[in-house]
């Protein structure tokens, strides 16, 4: 039966009560990330240049096509979400606004994407630019790794004369 819900490690604190016949005690959950739309935007991103840039490597014109294609449509596909998310990202606020977005950030990828595939061989255009999204990608994984989050940040008050 596969495991459906995110692990975590429980610490058992203090003594264990009796309450009626149940056996309380407190718990506190350890050692638990969060996986947040960002995170998982930057794995898409991640995969999704990898696959395009194996996608540059191999095809040399000998390789098998169907490899090909489906590396090719799998990474933008995966590119896709992954500029859905980090679109969406860029707006705090309205729901809409973040749709809207999240949609232009995907249009202005295509649309630059088409503009260099007319100046530059598709191969290497496709390899260079899924090296670039793996790179920004691994680079926005190793930075919330190291403790920055998605998690909102707390209102600043302004240290004025008028502040409370």
């Amino acid at each position: 039966m596969p495991l459906l819900a995110p692990v975590t490690t429980a610490v058992r604190t203090g003594a264990v009560e009796d309450a009626g016949g149940w056996l309380m005690t407190s718990i506190v959950v350890a050692h638990s990330t969060p996986v947040t739309v960002g995170t998982l935007a930057r794995i898409a991103g991640f995969l999704g240049g990898l696959c395009w840039v194996l996608r540059a490597v191999l095809d040399d014109g000998n390789g098998p096509a169907s490899l090909i294609n489906a590396l090719h449509y799998g990474g933008v596909a995966l590119l896709v979400l992954a500029l859905l998310g980090i679109g969406a990202g860029l707006v705090s606020g309205l729901p809409a606004l973040r749709v809207l977005v999240a949609i232009c950030l995907v249009a202005l990828a295509w649309a630059l994407l088409e503009f260099l595939h007319q100046q530059f061989s598709d191969r290497w255009v496709d390899g260079v630019l899924g090296a670039l999204m793996a790179a920004y990608c691994l680079a926005g994984l190793a930075a919330r790794r190291g403790g920055r989050h998605d998690a909102p940040e707390q209102p600043r008050h302004p240290g004025g004369s008028h502040a409370a």
